[in-house]
């Protein structure tokens, strides 16, 4: 059976937390690494305001660390696999400023290998627009996605899961019969095959 897949970008795709990571320590002279990053806010990874952490999200963004990102590895495999039989579509909560950078970044690494890119604006006030309902919109079948407050916002609407291991979502949620989880890209297209 095809389905429609949400694919999330950051540390679903791409390497984000060790590129960032890698440009907060040079360029503010911190230790940082990805098992620091207990939890996705990085405010509270950096113990800085929230104000003073977008500052230094945006300074990254405007960095060739951002625009190096390294893919996950066995992503680019794993992508391909999913794509012999499924449509993949990005999910990404990645703010809008980024439309463009998050496009290049994509294309050079995934050619074509999705059918639209869609952001969930989490940081916007007022409209926002979340994964779940970007999910039931597009109607997408299942979601990638390493954020557990997003996993369970689809959860929550019966949107199954797939989870990667990550520090920041161990034991995140309760098992649910829509969540699975994987270590790693190896795993995931098997996962949607057992769908």
């Amino acid at each position: 059976m095809a389905f429609r897949i949400g694919v999330d970008v950051d540390e679903v795709l791409a390497e984000f937390v060790q590129s960032f990571t890698a440009f907060h320590n040079e360029r503010y002279g911190t230790r940082l690494g990805k098992d620091d990053f207990y939890v996705y806010r990085v405010s509270q990874v950096l113990g800085l305001p929230r104000e003073e952490t977008r500052r230094r999200m945006e300074e990254f963004y405007e960095s060739p660390r951002f625009e190096n990102i390294e893919r996950v590895p066995g992503a680019k495999c794993g992508v391909a696999r999913l794509r012999q039989e499924h449509t993949l579509v990005l999910v990404t909560s990645r703010p809008a400023m980024l439309k463009a950078a998050t496009g290049r970044w994509v294309a050079r690494h995934y050619g074509n290998a999705f059918q639209g890119t869609h952001f969930a604006d989490y940081s916007s006030n007022g409209n926002r627009l979340t994964k779940a309902t970007i999910c039931k919109r597009e109607r997408l079948d299942l979601l990638i996605e390493d954020n557990a407050d997003f996993a369970r916002e689809c959860l929550d609407q019966g949107i199954p899961v797939i989870m990667p291991d990550r520090p920041w979502n161990e034991n995140s949620l309760p098992q649910s019969q829509y969540l699975m989880r994987d270590q790693s890209w190896k795993g995931i297209p098997a996962l949607v095959s057992n769908l």
